[in-house]
């Protein structure tokens, strides 16, 4: 007789789950996200808002209530021990940016929540795929044990090696005055030429003739190192290169009551299909003028009244003051760590004045591009989390991280750089390992990390990267003074940026 009744019991039990079934909405729920983000870790807000979108093939398709529950806990979640938030059923139609109403989470809680919601004929759907978000450190005076660190190493000049052999010339102009050079390069009847650049560099900005064609104008290094492509305008015979710079703009703050210059220093490369090159530079072979007239730069302009050029100095001996032709090198910063238990999780919060790419035991954190973003310095800056437990391995590790000057440092619109007040970049970050046992470690960013040179010797997001094998050494990591005023650290709120295939 027990075993009728359980056998009935079970297929009754069976049927009312099989009719349940049935009534749940065809409807289906996903793309979960937090702020936007797919299941983002570090972020700031204890009152995120949540979206989900629908999926269906019916036509005309509504919600019409929604239901969110969540927990600490995956398992405390499919138990039905939603000990976060249980939002009861809520009649709306809103599915994005959906603002969170259960308990604040607090600095490194984790929670995962799931929503379902009731289609146009009042069914509601099976619950979603469960999604998660992670709180970042909410407390930085007190949870932030990091301090601001770089790499004292001296900037890479990208007009160097192209005018090494130049000289700064001109005919007397100051500041104040536009500056002309004229020089006439004689290649022979039979030429033929496959290539021919023109580097220069001078204290306004810059216009290059060639045999009276205007070829290339610019700030020079205030944007970009400005080498023009003359190879069109060269012919076999007597060329003319002609190159002007006008008056320095707002040179008299810049000069501060002294007497400024304005000279410009220039290299001419010229490769031949035999295989010849020829090269000039700025030297006292050239003529030179303060303040040219009309047509000066034609290939006929009569320049015999004009005196060969003043030489000024070496290039290198004596930089323009009116701009900045350097880029900051990669500065490389790392130290050893030891798991010394099974490490359960493991997280990497780290941001920098400037753009960096972090790693652990030779490994990028992630594939972030640029990380962490352009803010006011002044005011803020973002900081990044990353799940770094898949590469912590037992026993000795290492933690590093590359810097570049970003917009921080580096160059920034026409305005140049070091618009912040400071040419090095600097890194802050902590590293927290939380062993099986609960225990945790933290290695925060301080002195006792090594800096040093490596294989990017100039980089700057207006201009380009400069590589080379320059592997160095590894002396201490220094503090930059004042980076400490800089700002205050933030969360990120924005998706990360990434290089794209295709």
């Amino acid at each position: 007789m027990k075993q009728i009744l359980l056998a009935a019991l079970l297929s009754a039990l069976s049927m009312m789950g099989s009719v349940h079934a049935e009534n749940l909405s065809p409807v289906q729920i996903h793309a979960l996200t937090c702020g936007h983000l797919a299941n983002p870790i570090g972020i700031g807000n204890q009152q995120p808002r949540l979206s989900w979108k629908l999926r269906s093939d019916r036509t005309g398709e509504v919600q019409t209530a929604w239901q969110i529950r969540a927990a600490s806990s995956i398992a405390g979640l499919k138990a039905g021990s939603p000990d976060l938030w249980d939002s009861g059923k809520i009649a709306s139609d809103q599915s994005v940016l959906v603002p969170w109403a259960g308990k604040s989470p607090g600095s490194r809680s984790q929670v995962f929540w799931e929503v379902r919601v009731w289609d146009k004929d009042g069914q509601p759907t099976a619950w979603s795929d469960v999604a998660s978000f992670e709180l970042g450190l909410l407390d930085p005076a007190n949870e932030w044990k990091g301090g601001w660190i770089t790499a004292d190493l001296p900037r890479y000049d990208v007009e160097q090696s192209a005018l090494a052999k130049s000289f700064w010339i001109n005919g007397g102009s100051a500041s104040t005055q536009a500056a002309a050079i004229r020089f006439a390069v004689e290649l022979p009847t039979n030429a033929v030429i496959r290539s021919a650049t023109i580097d220069a560099a001078a204290d306004g900005l810059i216009t290059i003739y060639v045999n009276g064609h205007p070829t290339r104008q610019g700030a020079t290094s205030l944007t970009a190192p400005l080498r023009a492509e003359v190879h069109d305008q060269l012919t076999p015979g007597r060329n003319i290169i002609a190159i002007g710079s006008a008056a320095v703009r707002n040179a008299s703050r810049r000069d501060r009551g002294e007497a400024g210059r304005n000279a410009i220093a220039t290299r001419g490369l010229i490769g031949l299909a035999d295989g010849r090159q020829i090269v000039f530079n700025t030297d006292g072979s050239w003529k030179a003028a303060v303040a040219p007239g009309d047509k000066w730069f034609a290939p006929d302009f009569d320049d015999s009244a004009w005196p060969a050029a003043t030489v000024l100095t070496p290039y290198a001996a004596q930089p323009s003051k009116y701009w900045d032709s350097t880029i900051g090198p990669g500065r490389y910063l790392r130290t050893h760590f030891v798991a010394k238990k099974p490490v359960a999780r493991a997280r990497l919060y780290a941001t920098v004045l400037g753009v960096y790419e972090a790693s652990i035991n030779g490994r990028r954190v992630s594939d972030d591009q640029l990380a962490p973003g352009w803010t006011d310095y002044t005011k803020r800056v973002m900081v990044q989390t990353y799940d770094v437990t898949k590469l912590i391995q037992p026993g000795q590790n290492v933690v590093g991280a590359v810097l570049g000057d970003g917009w921080y440092a580096g160059r920034l619109g026409w305005m140049g750089s070091a618009q912040y007040s400071s040419t090095r970049p600097a890194f802050n970050a902590q590293l927290e390992l939380t062993y099986a046992d609960g225990s945790m470690d933290v290695i925060a960013t301080d002195d006792s990390w090594k800096a040093g040179p490596g294989e990017i010797i100039g980089s700057d997001e207006q201009w380009f990267h400069v590589i080379t094998r320059q592997i160095g050494g590894d002396p201490p990591a220094t503090r930059p003074a004042g980076a400490q005023a800089a700002g205050t650290g933030s969360a990120k709120n924005h998706p990360p940026r990434r290089t794209l295939d295709g």
